[in-house]
C-alpha cells in the first residue's frame, strides 16, 4: 500500500507555494493504486488542511466523512461543500445516519442535516431523527415530509423554514404553498424572509403570487421580473391591474404591456371621479404620458379632466395644456403668484418679473424667482428658461445670494441639470462664478459643475477652468463623470496637472493630494485594464511617505493609498520604500487588511518586522473587533511565526492598557497549543474571591478559551472558571459545546453540574440543545433530584416546558409532570412559568387540566392567562364536564373584570364549539346574575355592561363566520327569549335577533325586509322610542351584512332603498332617516338614491317623519 505524501518535505514560503508543491507531488501518484491514508498525520493546522486537500484529490469519500469528527469548523465546512460527501451520507440507512450523528458535534449535525433534504425523500428518516434528537434538529429534514407533517409543524411547533427549505417544499408540494405562507405570516418574525423566493415563484406560478399578495406580503418585484411577469400574464394584468399593481415595478408596467396599456389604465383608475385626485400620485408612477392619461380619463368618466374644478391639484394642472388651464379659475389653496405660473409664458413671465422688481423681502424674492423657473417648466419651454437665465445674470447678479441660489436650485429640481444645453449653461456658469468672486459659500458647486463639465466634454470643449474652480473650492471630490470612463480619466489626468499650481497651503495640499491619490486608487480598482500609475505623482506620494514617517499630522486616512501601492507591486523600488515605512515603528496606524495580505503573499517580510508590527498593532481598538485576524498566523509554523508572535504577546498580557491586554490574550488563545493555553490559565487562577472579581486578565482568559481547539486540557480548565463565576465562560461554553463531539459532552456537563448555579443552568440548557433525548432526560432527572433552591426548580421547569413545547411526546410530557410535582406551587414565579405560549395540540387537554388544577383557587391572574390559551380549535379536546365545572364555578362568580372577560370568552367557545355543551344549564346562572345586578344600584351599570359583552362575544363568532353551529345559536336565543322579555335587556335582544338574520345569508333586499319586520314589531310593542336604540344597534353590526368593501356604500344604500320602498311604514321611514345620517352618501349613484328617498319623505304629511327629517338636516349641516 502506497504512502500518499509527506507534508514535512514540502517546500515554499507562502501557503500558496507549499500547496502548489503539494499538488505537483500528488499528480505524480497514481489515483487508482491503493493509498494508506492512515499515514497522513498532520502536526500543524496547515498540514491538516493539506490532508483534506489530499483526500479530496483522491476522492477518498469515506475518509472525508470520517474527518467530520475533527471538531474543526473550517475543515468540516469544506467537506460538506463537496457534493460527493453529502450524496454518500444521503445514501446511509437511518441507523447509519444516526450512528454518524452520534459521533460528531452539534454544529456538524446541523450542517449535515441542512444539506440533506434535496437528496432525501423518505419521511422515516425524519421520524427516526425526531425520536432520537427531538424537533429542532429533525426540523432540518421537514422539507422531505408529506404536506400534513409540514403544516402541522408550522401550526404546532411554530417552525419557520429558511428560504432554502421553503424552496424544496414548494418544489415537492406546490399545492400547499398558499396555506404555508398564510401560516407563516401569522408568525411575526417570519415576515420579509422570503422576498427573493417570491420572485422565483412569480415566474412559475403567477396565480399563487397574486393570492399571496392579497395577504400581508408587501414584496415588490424588480424591473426584469416585472417585464417577464407582465409579458407572460398580459391578459390577467390588463383585466385586474389593481391586483397586480401592488407588487409589480410601476415604471416597467407600461413598457411591458404595450398596446394594451390604455385598457389596463382605464381599469386602474378609481371607480369614481371624486377619488381621482387622491390616486393621481400613484397613477403617475405607472403612466408618464399625460395625453394617454387624459384620454383614458375622458373615456372612463365621460368628461374632461379640466371640467372638474375640485380635482385641480398641482399634479393635475401640470398634465393640462395651456389652453385647458386657461378655462380654469384659481384653486383656493393657491396664491395668486403660484396660480400665475400656470398661465402662458407671455403672461406669466412679465407678471413675475414685475412682482420681483416690486418686492424687497429677500425670502419673497427667492420664492418668486423659483416660480419664474416653474412657469417655464409648466409651459415646457426651454427657450423661455434660457431667456430667464440671461435675465437673472443681467439684472440680478448683485442680488442677495439667497435669491440667486433659489433660482439655480429650482432649475436643478424642475429640469435636471443633465437636460440643459449651451443656451442655459453659459449664464448658469456665470452665476456659479459669482459666488466665488463674492466669497460666498456655494455648497452645491460640485453638483452644478459636474454636469457642466460633462456637457463641455461632450461638446469637445476645454475644461481646465472649470476643474480649477472645483479645486479652489476645496471640495476634493475627484472621481467625477463616472458614468463615462473616458471623461472621468481625462478629468483625473487634468486634476493631476492643476493641483500643484493651484493649492499652496501646506495642510490643504497634503489633504488634496491624499484625496487625489485615493481617487486614482478608486479608478484603478474599477478599471484594472486601464490604470493610472500613482508613481507618476511623486510629489503626492512624498506627502504620503511623510505621513508614514510621522512628520505630518495624520488627520485623514491614507490606508487606501498605502494598501494599493503595497499590493499592486508596481515600481518595485518606490513600493518597497513605502512598505518599509509602513512597517516601521514610526507608523502607529496599521491596516489589518494590509497585514493579512502581507501574511498571505509576503510572510517573510512580515516575519522580519513582526516586533515593530506587534508593538503598533496591540493598542489598536480595531483589533479587538477582528479576533479571527490571529487565525491567519496558525498556518505559518514553517516560519515559526506563531511561536514568535506568541512570545511577543506573553510580555504584553499583563499590560495595564485594556486594549493591549485584550489583544494579547486573544492572540495567545489562537496561537498557543491547547496544552500551553491551559498552562497559561493555570498560572493565573485567582487565589481569592477579590481577585476573581477584579482580575481583567482572568475574565478575558475565560472569554477567549473558546478560540483554542476543544482538546482535553481546555475542557479541564472550564471548571476553574465555572467555580469562580460561570458567566465568565458563558459564551465560550456555548461555542465549545457546539463544536465538541457528542460522546465528550456528558462528562463535561457532569463537571459543570458540580459548579455554581449559573453553570448548572447552562449545563441544563446545553444538555437539551446538544444531546439526544435519552441522555437529556437522564441528566435532567438526575439534576432535578439534587436541585435544592426554588429558583433552580423554577429554571428547570421553564426549560422543560420549552422542551416539551418543541418536542411533544410521552417522554417529555412525563418529564414535565415529574418536574411540576417536585416544584413549590406556592411560588408565584413557578406558577407563571407553567403557562406556555403554545401548547402542543395532542397534549392540550392533559396540560390544561393539569395546570388548571394547580392554579385553581391560587392565582386568578394566571388562571385568566390560561383561559386565554383556549381557542375555537382546541376547546373541543377538553372534557365537557370539566368545562361545565369552570362555567358553573366562575361565570359571574368573580368581580375581577379582566378575569371575567376571559371566563366569558371561554364560556362562549364552550357553548358553540363543544358538541356536548349544556347551553340550558348556563341560563340559571345568567338569570341569577341578571336578577341580582338589575336590582343592585351599586353594580347595575357594571352588571349590564358585563351581560352585553357576553352576548356580543357569543354573537361575534357567527357574525365573523367563525362558526356554523346555528343550532347552538337557535338554542341560545330560545333560552334567552324564554328567560327575558325584550325590554329586560333590549340591547342583547336586538343583537341576538340581528345575528339570526345575518346567519341566513339572505340577499340584500330580503335582509331589508327582515330588518323592517323586526323594526315594525318593536314599534308596535314599545312605540317610536324604540327606533333610535334599534338604529344604534343596527349600525354596530350593519357592515357585517354588506361585507363587499369595494361596493360598501352602494350596498348600504341598496338596503336603505329596499327598507323604505318595501315597508313604507312610519317606523321604517324613521329608521332609514337615522341610518342615512350615520352613513352619508358620497358617490354619484348613492347621492341620487339619497335624493330620491328624501324627496319622497319630504312629500309625506306625517309630523313624525317631518320631525325626523328636521333632525337629520340639522345633523348633516354640522358635519
Amino acid at each position: 500500500m502506497e504512502n500518499p505524501i509527506s507534508f514535512s518535505t514540502l517546500e515554499g514560503i507562502t501557503i500558496g507555494e507549499r500547496r502548489k508543491n503539494l499538488f505537483l507531488q500528488l499528480n505524480l501518484l497514481n489515483k487508482d493504486s491503493a493509498m494508506d491514508f492512515r499515514m497522513l498525520n498532520p502536526q500543524t493546522p496547515l498540514e491538516e488542511k493539506f490532508k483534506l486537500d489530499t483526500l479530496i484529490h483522491f476522492g477518498a469519500v469515506p475518509q472525508l466523512i470520517e474527518m467530520l469528527k475533527c471538531e474543526n469548523p473550517v475543515i468540516i465546512k469544506r467537506i460538506l461543500n463537496i457534493p460527493a460527501c453529502v450524496e454518500a451520507i444521503s445514501n446511509y440507512s437511518d441507523q447509519e445516519l444516526l450512528s454518524l450523528l452520534s459521533e460528531v458535534s452539534f454544529n456538524t449535525k446541523q450542517k449535515i442535516l441542512n444539506r440533506l433534504p434535496p437528496f432525501l425523500s423518505n419521511q422515516e428518516t425524519f421520524e427516526a431523527l425526531l425520536n432520537t434528537y427531538g424537533f429542532y434538529l429533525s426540523s432540518k429534514l421537514l422539507p422531505i415530509c408529506d404536506s400534513k407533517v409540514i403544516l402541522t409543524s408550522i401550526k404546532e411547533n411554530r417552525w419557520i423554514p429558511t428560504a432554502r427549505q421553503l424552496k424544496v417544499v414548494i418544489q415537492r408540494h406546490p399545492g400547499i404553498v398558499e396555506e404555508i405562507f398564510k401560516l407563516l405570516l401569522a408568525i411575526e418574525k417570519s415576515k420579509g424572509h422570503y422576498n427573493k423566493l417570491l420572485t422565483l415563484i412569480a415566474e412559475s406560478n403567477p396565480d399563487l403570487v397574486t393570492k399571496l399578495h392579497e395577504t400581508e406580503i408587501s414584496h415588490r418585484m424588480g424591473r426584469r421580473t416585472t417585464r417577464h411577469f407582465v409579458k407572460s400574464n398580459k391578459g390577467a394584468v390588463t383585466r385586474e391591474p389593481s391586483v397586480y399593481y401592488k407588487f409589480l415595478h410601476h415604471k416597467e408596467i407600461a413598457k411591458a404591456i404595450g398596446a394594451s396599456f390604455p385598457d389596463m389604465l382605464s381599469r386602474l383608475l378609481p371607480r369614481t371621479v371624486e377619488t381621482f385626485a387622491d390616486s393621481l400620485p400613484e397613477l403617475l408612477k405607472v403612466c408618464r404620458n399625460s395625453e394617454v392619461l387624459l384620454e383614458t380619463f375622458r373615456k372612463k368618466y365621460g368628461r374632461e379632466l379640466w371640467e372638474c374644478d375640485d380635482l385641480m391639484t398641482r399634479e393635475v394642472l401640470q398634465l393640462l395644456t395651456v389652453e385647458q388651464r386657461a378655462r380654469l379659475s384659481k384653486p383656493e389653496d393657491m396664491t395668486e403668484d403660484e396660480w400665475m405660473c400656470y398661465a402662458p409664458i407671455g403672461k406669466s413671465v412679465p407678471y413675475l418679473k414685475k412682482r420681483i422688481s416690486l418686492t424687497s423681502d429677500i425670502e419673497a424674492r427667492a420664492q418668486l424667482m423659483e416660480l419664474l423657473v416653474e412657469t417655464c417648466k409648466v409651459n415646457n419651454s426651454k427657450e423661455a428658461l434660457a431667456q430667464m437665465c440671461q435675465h437673472v445674470v443681467k439684472y440680478h447678479r448683485n442680488d442677495h445670494m439667497t435669491v440667486r441660489l433659489a433660482f439655480l436650485r429650482r432649475i436643478r429640481t424642475s429640469y435636471g441639470l443633465q437636460n440643459l444645453d449651451d443656451t442655459h449653461w453659459g449664464p448658469v456658469y456665470e452665476l456659479m462664478q459669482l459666488f466665488a468672486l463674492n466669497n460666498e459659500t456655494f455648497f452645491h458647486l460640485q453638483e452644478f459643475l459636474e454636469p457642466y463639465i460633462r456637457f463641455r466634454l461632450r461638446m469637445n470643449l476645454p475644461i481646465r477652468d472649470q476643474l480649477t474652480l472645483l479645486v479652489k473650492a476645496q471640495t476634493y471630490q475627484f472621481n467625477i463623470c463616472r458614468d463615462t470612463p473616458s471623461f472621468e480619466k481625462r478629468c483625473l489626468l487634468e486634476f493631476g496637472e492643476i493641483i500643484p499650481s493651484t493649492i499652496k497651503d501646506e495642510f490643504n495640499v497634503t489633504y488634496c493630494y491624499n484625496q487625489f491619490l485615493n481617487a486614482l486608487v478608486n479608478w484603478n480598482k474599477r478599471h484594472s485594464r486601464d490604470p493610472i500609475s500613482l508613481y507618476s505623482y511623486q510629489d503626492a506620494l512624498e506627502h504620503v511617505n511623510a505621513t508614514l514617517i510621522g512628520s505630518k499630522s495624520r488627520t485623514y486616512s491614507i490606508d487606501g493609498i498605502t494598501k494599493y501601492c503595497i499590493q499592486s507591486r508596481q515600481n518595485t523600488e518606490e513600493r518597497n520604500k513605502m512598505l518599509a515605512l509602513y512597517l516601521a515603528p514610526s507608523n502607529k496606524f496599521l491596516e489589518l487588511n494590509v497585514l493579512k495580505w502581507l501574511c498571505c503573499n509576503e510572510p517573510k517580510t512580515l516575519v522580519d518586522s513582526i516586533g515593530d508590527v506587534m508593538a503598533n498593532l496591540l493598542p489598536m481598538y480595531q483589533l479587538t473587533r477582528s479576533q479571527r485576524f490571529w487565525q491567519l498566523f496558525r498556518s505559518y509554523s514553517h516560519l515559526q511565526l506563531p511561536e514568535k508572535i506568541a512570545d511577543l504577546l506573553q510580555s504584553h498580557k499583563n499590560s495595564t492598557t485594556d486594549y493591549v491586554m485584550q489583544n494579547a490574550t486573544t492572540g495567545l488563545s489562537y496561537l498557543l497549543s491547547p496544552h500551553c493555553y491551559a498552562n497559561l490559565v493555570d498560572t493565573h487562577i485567582p487565589k481569592t474571591d477579590g481577585e476573581r472579581t477584579e482580575s481583567k486578565l482572568w475574565k478575558h482568559l475565560g472569554r477567549c478559551i473558546k478560540n483554542s481547539p476543544p482538546a482535553p486540557p481546555i475542557l479541564n480548565c472550564l471548571p476553574s472558571f465555572c467555580k469562580s463565576n460561570g458567566r465568565l465562560v458563558q459564551n465560550s461554553l456555548q461555542s465549545i459545546a457546539g463544536n465538541l463531539n457528542e460522546p465528550k459532552l456528558p462528562p463535561l456537563f457532569a463537571d459543570l453540574g458540580k459548579c455554581t448555579t449559573s453553570s448548572q443552568k447552562q449545563a441544563v440548557q446545553l444538555t437539551l440543545r446538544t444531546l439526544d433525548k435519552p441522555h437529556a432526560f437522564q441528566i435532567l432527572s438526575a439534576t432535578m433530584e439534587i436541585a435544592k433552591t426554588a429558583t433552580f426548580h423554577s429554571f428547570i421547569l421553564k426549560t422543560c416546558s420549552k422542551f416539551f413545547a418543541q418536542n411533544p411526546d410521552d417522554d417529555s410530557w412525563n418529564l414535565l409532570r415529574m418536574v411540576i410535582e417536585k416544584v413549590d406551587l406556592n411560588d408565584r414565579q413557578v406558577r407563571k412559568v407553567l403557562l406556555l405560549k403554545k401548547i402542543p395540540a395532542a397534549y392540550f387537554s392533559a396540560y390544561f387540566t393539569l395546570v388548571w388544577g394547580v392554579l385553581d383557587g391560587r392565582d386568578v391572574g394566571n388562571m385568566e392567562k390560561l383561559l386565554d390559551l383556549v381557542t375555537r380549535d382546541n376547546i373541543g379536546s377538553l372534557p365537557g364536564e370539566f368545562c361545565q365545572g369552570i362555567v358553573t364555578n366562575y361565570l359571574w362568580k368573580n368581580e375581577e373584570e379582566n378575569f371575567q372577560a376571559s371566563v366569558h370568552s371561554f364560556t362562549c367557545k364552550y357553548l358553540i364549539y363543544c358538541s356536548d355543551a349544556d347551553i340550558v344549564g348556563v341560563f340559571p346562572i345568567l338569570k341569577e346574575y341578571v336578577a341580582k345586578a338589575w336590582s343592585d344600584c351599586d353594580i347595575n351599570s357594571r352588571g349590564r355592561a358585563s351581560v352585553v359583552n357576553f352576548v356580543t362575544q357569543f354573537c361575534l363568532e357567527f357574525l365573523t363566520d367563525s362558526s356554523t353551529n346555528f343550532k347552538a345559536l337557535d338554542t341560545f336565543v330560545q333560552q334567552w327569549n324564554g328567560s327575558f322579555k325584550p325590554h329586560d335587556a333590549f340591547d342583547e335582544y336586538l343583537h341576538l335577533e340581528l345575528t339570526r338574520i345575518y346567519v341566513k345569508k339572505l340577499p340584500l333586499d330580503e335582509i331589508a325586509a327582515r330588518i323592517g319586520k323586526l323594526c315594525n314589531a318593536l314599534v308596535e310593542s314599545y312605540g317610536l322610542m324604540a327606533v333610535a336604540p334599534f338604529c344604534d344597534k343596527l349600525v354596530g353590526v350593519f357592515d357585517y351584512f354588506v361585507k363587499n368593501t369595494e361596493f360598501l356604500e352602494e350596498n348600504r344604500y341598496r338596503v336603505f332603498e329596499a327598507l323604505y320602498k318595501t315597508t313604507r311604514t312610519i317606523a321604517c321611514s324613521a329608521l332609514v332617516i337615522l341610518l342615512m345620517s350615520q352613513y352619508p352618501a358620497t358617490l354619484k349613484e348613492t347621492l341620487e338614491q339619497y335624493k330620491a328617498i328624501i324627496m319622497n319623505l319630504e312629500a309625506c304629511d306625517d309630523t313624525v317623519i317631518q320631525c325626523f327629517l328636521h333632525n337629520h338636516f340639522t345633523a348633516i349641516s354640522t358635519q
